[in-house]
């Protein structure tokens, strides 16, 4: 068995946050040049040599997930994965003078007095330092890389034509984590083996109304009625199958079309076609494609 394989194994059982944190702060103990990797990608650009990384270090109310002091100066960094429950405030008052930290695998709007990364960043940090020839027999590093990658679930997603049949995966894993990162802890992937059949592709998703009340929407690509849908039955959806009746057009798309027990959402013609031009980026069809999922999904909130 190589090293990937054994940490492949890890992100099977271990996978959650606390893991996570487990995962990278073993590593930073066993290799300095690693933790320096990390803390460097946490703060920004300063180099930290000889510092002593303390997991889960308790003062006070709040108990961070890493700590560390450098020149005189404590710093701390908060873990999430999916999870939203945050501390700001909480260590803000534990740890007034500190530098901040908080990573994540979603993207969070800037917080005040914390510098704000994310885990697909510090993924493809670890993968230009190992593409380095001078690196390459990091194992270790290595490892904890494949380990990553299947803990945030990432996937290399390549710009897209949708008429195009190899483009098809790549954007089945986009409107994945469109998915798993609208609502973290309330939407997230239904695995179902109705989401793809001979004349659609995409995915059947779950989302929490409330503790007791929950829908599944399908969101995806329909071939013979071309195009990009997010589609609701009433079976699934009854909780919001009415007041989605009552929805017009939106920036993202037209009148809903109402088919019995089934209301389709599509993404607007014109901006299905500029999606598949040549001139439109990776980063701008992801962007299409959350929008309109987000501004479909804001009814039901």
């Amino acid at each position: 068995m190589s090293i990937d394989d054994f940490f492949s194994n890890l992100s099977i059982r271990l996978y959650k946050e606390n893991n996570l944190s487990d995962i990278t702060w073993a590593v930073c103990q066993a290799d300095d040049e690693f933790q320096s990797l990390f803390l460097s990608y946490c703060f920004g650009q300063e180099n930290f040599q000889s510092v002593t990384l303390s997991r889960e270090y308790p003062k006070e109310s709040s108990r961070p997930d890493f700590y560390f002091k450098h020149n005189d100066i404590d710093h701390i960094i908060e873990v999430k994965i999916y999870d939203q429950n945050h501390h700001f405030k909480q260590y803000d008052k534990s740890f007034p003078n500190a530098k901040k930290a908080f990573i994540a695998n979603y993207k969070h709007e800037p917080v005040k007095g914390y510098v704000v990364t994310d885990w697909e960043g510090f993924y493809k940090k670890i993968e230009s330092y190992l593409q380095d020839s001078q690196n390459q027999h990091k194992l270790l590093i290595k490892g904890y890389h494949q380990y990553l990658k299947n803990v945030i679930n990432y996937v290399r997603i390549n710009k897209m034509n949708l008429a195009n049949i190899n483009s098809i995966f790549d954007f089945n894993e986009a409107i994945k984590k469109i998915i798993n990162t609208f609502d973290p802890g309330k939407c997230r992937v239904y695995t179902s083996s109705k989401s793809h059949a001979e004349s659609f592709s995409g995915q059947y998703f779950e989302f929490n109304i409330n503790k007791k009340t929950s829908v599944r929407p399908w969101f995806g690509l329909h071939f013979v009625h071309k195009g990009v849908w997010i589609i609701f039955e009433k079976e699934l959806c009854e909780s919001v199958f009415e007041n989605l009746k009552t929805v017009k057009k939106g920036e993202y798309h037209d009148d809903p079309e109402i088919d019995g027990d089934v209301i389709w959402f599509k993404l607007k013609d014109d901006l299905f076609s500029k999606f598949n031009l040549e001139s439109t980026t990776l980063e701008k069809q992801k962007e299409m494609l959350k929008n309109f999922f987000d501004e479909v999904m804001n009814y039901l909130k």
